[in-house]
């Protein structure tokens, strides 16, 4: 099978609802490989030579407040309704 045009690929794509990480749309032409680094790993280093952290858009700081780490502080953005008011 010859690979999709992508001009109607990128239209496909502007139709699907955005909502998180669900790509579930894109069936069987999804690919997933293993990254060669260690995700927790990495921010657990880095949180060790700072004093506060900033967690963007994951749905709050809990996973970063349990890293072993000596942060002040760790703020956290998200734009979930349960963390919106208004």
């Amino acid at each position: 099978m010859p690979p999709p045009d992508l001009d109607r690929f990128l239209e496909e794509a502007e139709q699907q609802p955005f909502a998180g990480w669900d790509f579930s749309w894109l069936g069987d032409r999804r690919r997933v490989r293993p990254v060669r680094w260690d995700f927790r790993a990495l921010v657990s280093e880095q949180a060790g030579n700072s004093p506060d952290l900033l967690d963007m858009g994951t749905g709050g700081a809990e996973w970063l407040s349990r890293l072993p780490s000596p942060t002040s502080s760790c703020p956290a953005s998200s734009l979930s309704r349960q963390h919106v008011s208004g």
